[in-house]
């Protein structure tokens, strides 16, 4: 897991705690860390996006809860429980438990009607926390929900009786025996299988800021009572839940007769902004021709003329002008925008532009973003309707449905414009890495400092790298790796701790278009921390299509602990052939098959949401021919990713991010390189899915 995921998570805190409400009214987090009572779900399901985590404490155990609305309808989770003395004859006293959830809400609760959801808990983990659930949940008034549900598995370990789904099958009658072993694989053998138990509630909102809560658990402890002094009395459980502010809950909850449990958790709705609105410059008006705008044409201004006038322009808003034809009534522009996270909010400052700077005659715009020197996209625009529509109700989509989207135009006939910019770049700054879910230490932190810097040779060859050094260690006496793989990944603690001061990378990255909607990249260098060599790509992206292919090749060698110029005897030829596709409402999909760094061959599918405020969430998951028990502990490579675009907080233009990868733990099965620039996410911003998504931002 990188350093950035604590920034981002301190960001989305601080986002919380001083913005709008982020979460839906009377609905609060229960022990698990998903909208509940104490130990029992509720049907209720907060808005789309909207992310918790919840933190929360009894005797005995700790549980880190994170859920995303996914949909109105459906939610995940991700949960990190401590058992202290689980263990009693081994050296390590305590189990570390990583497990994930899934509900979804069958019917939506209407004036007689109840909300109905169905759930998996610890459907992917262990199982030692495994149930499902079938709840209804109903509304009185403004202050009163009450709750009604069947549970399987821990939810009927209290005052379970005959499994009524029986009545499908003899299966359905027993429950498999609870196996804890490596974890990572689908239980579905055991889901609603087994005795079944009723369990119910009530919250009742005393004041806005209130809530007071009581319950009838199915959840009988069975595990807590027989490791520890957990104590039971009562299926029965009370509680109180403190609002202090929007977006922080405080619960306080005695369980069963004799515990008290504590929960904090904190919310954000990724599709609320904590600031009212932005903080964007205003554009530039569109200037509006005259009626004899033609006849004023007398070619006194040529395009020599133009170009120091459009550069001036457009560097003003940020942009960097890359080329510019002027031919009669076409003007084809092509530009680099690094400050706006939307793309079309920067070809909609950029078409105001041409209208105030262009020659009258000129009729038609053809805007051409690049990016890595890649020219992604050609976007033309009559210069008519950008006049006509600028103030004109549904002006946005009209612009868009009257604009074409192709491949850019050819080099040739583009008169390059050299960009002012400094070619070498640096930087020094802290970082702040960790490592989450290690069975020993399930937080290591390190901190130390950065330097960066960047060499553009031309905009499609660049020289880059980063060093770093670590002040403080993960740890002080690293873990031997005890894969049966080749440790391409697992030996992560060795690089950390012996490779201070390290290079992080260092590479030459020269990036291409041969061919109107194929780009290609190749990457040489010290790659990653753990790999060097090079690394080779194509990817064929019609601008004005939802899919791509791409194909990579890597010649990868790995590197010295030291993470200097040195390399160890252990090289491998990898690639993927790559396919990619834009649904609708943000949804991002890919699959990668191919070989991967410890000799194994497989797959990848990857799923992520993106949101129109640049807010991305998503998981992967890769099966290969290694086996389950080859692989170890968490049987295969799975990961959670978000991006944090920065505006969303700053509320001023900028693309920059803060990027983390949330992983269970770092084995060598379906291991990657991890390069950075690959060709998909560079050139997608300029294609029709993300120009669509953030077109609403055309005229800001």
């Amino acid at each position: 897991m990188t350093g950035r995921l604590l920034a981002a998570a301190s960001l989305a805190a601080l986002g919380a705690a001083s913005g709008p409400a982020q979460a839906d009214e009377g609905i609060s987090w229960a022990l698990y860390g998903t909208p509940g009572i104490i130990d029992t779900p509720v049907a209720a399901m907060p808005s789309s996006g909207t992310i918790s985590g919840t933190f929360t404490g009894f005797s005995g155990q700790i549980r880190t809860n994170f859920s995303f609305q996914v949909e109105d309808r459906l939610s995940v989770g991700l949960r990190y429980s401590t058992f202290f003395d689980y263990y009693t004859n081994l050296d390590q006293n305590n189990l570390y438990d990583r497990s994930f959830d899934i509900a979804y809400q069958l019917v939506q609760e209407s004036e007689y009607v109840p909300a109905v959801t169905v759930g998996l808990r610890d459907f992917l983990g262990t199982g030692i926390l495994s149930s499902e659930y079938v709840v209804a949940s109903k509304t009185f008034g403004t202050s009163v929900r009450a709750s009604a549900g069947l549970g399987w598995g821990r939810l009927a370990s209290e005052g379970g009786f005959d499994n009524p789904l029986g009545i499908f099958g003899d299966d359905f009658d027993t429950r498999p025996q609870q196996e804890i072993g490596q974890g990572g694989t689908l239980s579905y053998e055991s889901w609603f299988r087994g005795p079944a138990a009723i369990f119910g509630g009530v919250e009742w909102a005393a004041t806005e800021k209130l809530t007071f809560k009581a319950e009838y658990s199915s959840d009988g402890y069975d595990l807590e009572r027989s490791r520890n002094e957990f104590g039971y009395s009562t299926p029965l459980n009370v509680g109180v839940v403190w609002f202090p502010r929007p977006g922080i809950q405080l619960a306080f909850n005695y369980l069963h007769g004799n515990e008290l449990a504590l929960a904090a958790t904190v919310l954000l709705n990724v599709e609320e902004r904590p600031l009212p609105s932005g903080f964007d410059s205003p554009p530039p008006p569109v200037r509006v021709r005259g009626a004899d705008a033609a006849a004023s044409w007398q070619g006194a201004v040529t395009q020599t003329e133009l170009t120091p006038r459009l550069s001036a322009a457009l560097a003003e808003e940020g942009l960097e002008l890359r080329g510019v034809e002027l031919a009669g009534d076409r003007l084809r522009v092509r530009y680099h925008n690094p400050r706006y996270r939307a793309e079309a909010q920067a070809l909609g400052r950029v078409a105001r532009i041409l209208t105030r700077e262009a020659p009258p005659q000129v009729e038609t715009f053809e805007l051409e973003p690049e990016y890595s020197g890649i020219a992604v996209s050609g976007v033309t625009l009559s210069r008519s309707d950008i006049e006509a529509l600028e103030n004109r109700v549904g002006g946005t989509d009209a612009i868009f449905q009257r604009g074409t989207l192709g491949p850019a135009g050819p080099n040739a006939g583009l008169t390059e414009v050299e960009d002012p910019s400094p070619a070498f770049t640096w930087g020094l700054g802290p970082y702040a890495g960790f490592v989450l879910f290690d069975n020993d230490e399930p937080l290591q932190v390190e901190l130390g400092l950065q330097a960066k810097a960047r060499y553009e040779i031309t905009p499609s060859l660049v020289a880059s790298g980063a060093m770093r050094l670590a002040l403080t260690p993960y740890r002080e006496d690293p873990k031997p790796s005890d894969s049966v793989l080749p440790h391409v990944r697992s030996d992560g603690e060795l690089y950390a701790n012996t490779g201070n001061p390290g290079i992080e990378y260092l590479t030459l990255a020269w990036y291409g278009r041969p061919a109107p909607a194929i780009y290609s990249r190749v990457t040489l260098g010290y790659l990653e921390p753990m790999f060097g060599g090079v690394s080779g790509e194509l990817l064929y992206a019609p601008p004005d299509q939802r899919w791509a292919l791409g194909a990579e090749v890597n010649y990868a060698v790995q590197r010295e602990y030291e993470q200097l110029f040195g390399f160890r005897d252990y090289d491998i030829v990898t690639g993927h052939v790559s396919a990619y596709y834009d649904f609708d409402f943000g949804y991002h999909a890919q699959v990668d098959a191919g070989r991967y760094l410890a000799g194994d061959w497989g797959a990848t599918f990857s799923l992520d949401r993106e949101f129109e405020n640049g807010w991305k969430i998503g998981g992967y998951f890769t099966f290969t021919d290694v086996s389950f028990e080859e692989f170890g502990e968490g049987s295969f490579d799975k990961g959670v990713r978000i991006t944090v675009p920065l505006d969303y907080f700053t509320g001023t233009p900028t693309r920059q991010t803060l990027d983390a990868n949330i992983v269970s733990l770092s084995r060598d099965g379906g291991a990657k390189l991890d390069i950075d620039g690959r060709l998909y996410e560079t050139v997608r911003d300029g294609h029709l899915s993300d120009l669509q998504d953030g077109w609403g931002r055309f005229w800001r």
